[in-house]
């Protein structure tokens, strides 16, 4: 892209970050929360049945790779103080996820007293979308969870276990982030599925 398109992106991106750390952040930008069901999708409607308001490892992964986003948008402009700024954010958020939403085995939502709670849908594999930032063995549980609960031979991922609706974007996510944690076998089962 050109350096307008690129300057574009990153001030559309800092306006999106601004609006969920002014609305939907306690700590000034480091977690992040849904006020609202609706918030986190359609497809993942069963957060309904959750205390609002929740903080969830969907969000928490978005927020991340929206501040790596921005640091590389930063870099391509050559603004350098802030790539670093955006950089040490983005490790921030990464790491409120991986000491606060990873209980050992899995990804929990936690409400705004810190109780966790889990959630029986892909809104705890989606932080898979991180791929190689993510370390080995929460990468290899992800992977897991999805191809053994999520996967249809066939069709893709599906929202819940006990669906047969397949959303083509959350599957092609999906894949990708099982591409870059180094799962290409997986990514490319779940790949051919969804355009097979």
């Amino acid at each position: 892209p050109s350096s307008e398109e690129l300057n574009s992106i990153y001030n559309s991106l800092e306006t999106v970050n601004e609006w969920w750390t002014a609305n939907r952040s306690y700590d000034g930008g480091v977690s992040f929360f849904y006020a609202y069901p609706f918030e986190c999708g359609e497809w993942i409607s069963r957060l309904s049945g959750l205390t609002m308001p929740c903080r969830t490892p969907d969000l928490a992964a978005k927020m991340v790779q929206t501040a790596q986003a921005l640091a590389r948008c930063a870099a391509a402009l050559g603004l350098d103080a802030a790539a670093e700024k955006w950089t040490a954010c983005a490790a921030k958020r990464l790491e409120y996820l991986l000491n606060d939403l990873w209980n050992g085995s899995g990804f929990v939502c936690r409400d705004m007293d810190g109780n966790a709670c889990t959630v029986e849908n892909l809104i705890a594999y989606m932080p898979i979308l991180l791929g190689e930032c993510l370390p080995a063995g929460i990468s290899q549980s992800l992977v897991g969870g999805i191809m053994g609960r999520y996967f249809c031979e066939g069709k893709g991922i599906l929202l819940s276990p006990d669906s047969s609706i397949v959303d083509a974007a959350v599957t092609a996510l999906i894949a990708g982030g099982m591409a870059d944690a180094g799962y290409k076998e997986e990514a490319a089962k779940v790949a051919g599925a969804l355009l097979g």
